[in-house]
């Protein structure tokens, strides 16, 4: 994780030792197929959690994400995703049901989308084809979002500075 010159590194170990979320979600492809269920219980630590890091070993941002930046998140494959301010803190995406079909749930703590870094699924490790860790947007209830917004074995997260 990188913010400027300030650069944290973090492991599985690191990882669990942060405020740790859990979720449903899968990604929905871009012709309306879907290829993961998101029935599976995930073990996840929200992005901004990871930017702030642990009490005992600050992170690169202490108050998270804040207005104006955004963070840019890059797979070993290269494939990268850059997320707002608002996307972060607010959960701003398209959601869509079970069966890939657009749905507007309704606003409880259930249903906001968590943009995270999933490391367990199902109490087990992703695998190598998309983990150690992979960044989705889990809900409170099996949910799906936009596949594009999924990055499979993340290396990398930039906290990017606002104009």
């Amino acid at each position: 994780v990188t913010y400027g010159s300030i650069t944290r590194t973090y492991g599985m170990n690191d990882m669990q030792t942060l405020l740790v979320s859990f979720g449903y979600g899968g990604p929905r492809n871009q012709d309306g197929s879907v290829n993961k269920t998101p029935d599976y219980l995930y073990t996840a630590i929200a992005v901004n959690d990871v930017i702030k890091g642990a009490k005992n070993s600050p992170g690169v941002e202490p108050e998270g994400l804040i207005a104006g930046q955004s963070v840019k998140i890059t797979g070993a494959d290269g494939y990268s995703v850059t997320y707002t301010y608002d996307q972060v803190t607010n959960g701003n995406f398209p959601t869509y049901n079970i069966a890939g079909v657009s749905t507007t749930p309704a606003p409880t703590s259930a249903t906001v989308p968590l943009i995270a870094i999933r490391y367990w699924a199902k109490g087990n490790g992703l695998g190598t084809a998309v983990g150690p860790f992979e960044l989705g947007i889990l809900y409170g209830q099996p949910l799906l979002s936009d596949a594009s917004n999924w990055v499979k074995m993340v290396y990398k997260i930039d906290v990017i500075s606002g104009s």
